[in-house]
């Protein structure tokens, strides 16, 4: 009989937060998940930002094959939920309410498949999405075999802690307590099912930052806004445009002066930590996440060696003995990791993309050993390399004093990538486009 499956990704949860004994956010449930199954301790996303990986995990392919640049989610011939549902198994899901994911959406069959994911009106667990969640657990009891995807946005910014959990017992910052709430609900989510006929994996989409002292970003960004309506009313209208200039001008020269002083005892990995949250960044902060695979007489294990998010539905297929239709993916099945058989591969990694092109675009790769990165249409430019051994919150940029190894990594990624890095998404149509790119401002992705 084939296993159901349910596929929980939490967006934004990072490794650190899951799994260790640094933590303080309170995760049961997750912490029986993981004693119960098997967890990848050094498990790796191939981009920052959420839709390059779900191309990845859904496809098993590289960001550069899909698109790097793609805004939306693009599931080519043989990606795995086609495969899942050609194989007998019924599609379901709960994802959050964009235009981006509406070719996944076309493949499930519950009738309520989104979620209000923007403020003021966004849906968190613990204001009735646990609900929406736990009732198609409920309504698809008689479509076995079932695959039911899940798609968490608790942690997505602005962050907003549930208020029983918004106290130092349940972590010492508001995405440690955040998880903590996620936690519990998910607990709630478990109660309907039975992990001895249900494969299920919990995992996310890519890393996030957690400020420094709980100082962000916006916390010391200079709120000016007062000062602005003052002098647009007392000013004459023709000087209203030079006047927001002079202010965005001014409140970037206070935050710049700001920063610089908060940072003068910080190291590089807690001065990133106070960064905007969509800064583009390869560093392990935002690529690191938890995978675990539970149930279906799946081991109790630890696995230390690197994976990546394209080995997910590989290692469901072999699980579940989905037949092979396609050679051409670059993932490979986990499932000897079961048995501590498991070879490293080194990991490419991309990062999210802005509507255009820009310098900041970054490509890299990624070993147990090293960390490399650069500017992705210029190999001389924005070089990274860290000794992820010796200094894994990459403090120190090793580029210059190894540059046998800078080569030996940049050999790695031209293997990898026999065409364009820049390969340009698939076409869409206009309206479509537009309202994507609306939807990922209200995010503040654009």
């Amino acid at each position: 009989m084939k296993p159901n499956i349910l596929f929980i990704l939490v967006d934004g949860l990072r490794a650190d937060q899951t799994f260790g004994n640094e933590r303080t956010c309170l995760t049961p449930n997750i912490d029986m998940l993981t004693k119960n199954g098997t967890y990848f301790e050094q498990a790796v996303s191939s981009a920052d930002g959420t839709m390059l990986n779900l191309n990845s995990i859904f496809n098993s392919l590289r960001p550069h094959k899909t698109g790097v640049r793609a805004k939306n989610l693009i599931l080519t011939n043989m990606n795995y939920i086609t495969q899942l549902r050609d194989y007998g198994y019924h599609i379901f899901g709960l994802v959050p309410k964009l235009t981006a994911y509406s070719s996944l959406i076309d493949y499930f069959k519950n009738d309520k498949t989104t979620y209000n994911h923007h403020h003021p009106n966004k849906e968190y667990l613990w204001k009735g999405l646990d609900q929406k969640a736990v009732k198609i657990l409920d309504s698809i009891k008689n479509s076995e075999p079932w695959f039911y995807f899940l798609h968490l946005m608790d942690l997505h910014p602005p962050l907003v802690v549930e208020k029983k959990f918004d106290s130092e017992e349940f972590g010492d910052s508001p995405y440690a307590r955040a998880i903590s709430s996620i936690d519990h609900w998910i607990g709630k989510i478990l109660e309907k099912i039975d992990l001895k006929q249900t494969l299920l994996i919990l995992t996310s989409d890519h890393g996030n930052l957690i400020p420094k002292d709980n100082k962000s970003f916006s916390d010391i960004e200079p709120d000016l806004k007062t000062g602005l309506k003052v002098g647009k009313r007392i000013m004459p209208k023709f000087t209203h445009a030079a006047g927001a200039k002079l202010f965005n001008v001014t409140r970037s020269m206070i935050t710049e002066a700001k920063l610089a002083n908060e940072n003068k005892k910080l190291t590089p990995y807690d001065r990133r930590s106070k960064l905007p949250h969509f800064t583009l960044s390869l560093y392990d902060e935002n690529i690191r996440v938890p995978l675990i695979f539970v149930g279906c007489n799946i081991n109790s294990k630890k696995i230390s060696q690197q994976v990546q998010n394209l080995d997910i539905f590989p290692t469901i297929a072999e699980i579940i003995k989905l037949p092979k239709k396609n050679n051409m993916i670059d993932g490979r099945s986990l499932f000897g990791g079961f048995e501590n058989k498991i070879a490293e591969q080194p990991a490419y990694l991309h990062t999210m993309p802005f509507e255009f092109m820009s310098p900041d675009d970054t490509v890299g790769i990624r070993t147990s050993e090293y960390k490399y990165f650069r500017q992705s249409r210029d190999s001389k430019k924005n070089v990274n390399l860290y000794d992820l051994q010796n200094d894994p919150q990459e403090n120190h940029n090793i580029a210059k004093q190894y540059s046998d190894v800078v080569k030996e990594m940049e050999q790695i990624l031209s293997k990898m990538t026999s065409h364009k890095l820049e390969k340009q998404e698939q076409p869409i149509d206009e309206n479509v486009r537009k309202k994507i790119e609306e939807e990922y401002k209200k995010l503040g992705y654009l």
